[in-house]
């Protein structure tokens, strides 16, 4: 139980850090300062897909657990795809999407890169969680306040395969957290 107190810690700290810089903030929800553009969704959309991928390298290589590498193959294969449909119906619109992710998802890979064994692997669980959650608040926003018809389609679409990685994430996180607590 000691290992998984020090392997929980030390998420808890990369965690904090993401906070500290403001990672925290869902990145896939607006505020009541910046209320929906569809201007806005596709850059959250973009920055979201493109660390969703990066994330699922950096598991496929560190991933401590089989299950961990097998849920990281599927983000890259699924987000791939949906990022090639995301790039489309931009330029389709005349949006051009960032090249790059963002500063807060170029944090979190960042912190998941320094780390390492089951602490990479809950760490890298609990983001995919977490990510998928904001996620799946951007395409519910879209999907509700878009005046694009395209746009709409294309968040309700997304958001169904966004809830079924959320479930899959949590089960991730479920059973990292006990492999974590079997290896004490």
């Amino acid at each position: 139980m000691k290992r998984f107190a020090t392997i929980a810690a030390a998420c808890a700290l990369v965690l904090a850090g993401a906070a500290a810089a403001g990672t925290d903030k869902p990145t896939g929800t607006t505020s009541a300062e910046a209320p929906y553009s569809d201007a806005m969704f596709f850059a959250q959309a973009a920055a979201g897909g493109m660390a969703e991928v990066d994330a699922g390298k950096l598991a496929t290589s560190k991933g401590n657990s089989t299950d961990v590498r097998g849920f990281g193959q599927k983000m890259i294969t699924d987000h791939t795809k949906k990022n090639a449909e995301l790039a489309a119906l931009a330029a389709k619109k005349g949006v051009t999407l960032p090249s790059a992710t963002d500063a807060a998802h170029q944090q979190m890979l960042d912190e998941l890169k320094s780390l390492s064994g089951d602490a990479f692997d809950l760490c890298y669980a609990d983001d995919m969680v977490k990510g998928h959650e904001k996620m799946a608040a951007l395409m519910e926003q879209a999907a509700r306040d878009s005046k694009d018809a395209d746009i709409r389609m294309f968040a309700t679409d997304t958001l169904k395969a966004v809830h079924a990685h959320h479930a899959l994430a949590e089960n991730l996180q479920r059973t990292e957290m006990a492999e974590a607590g079997d290896n004490d």
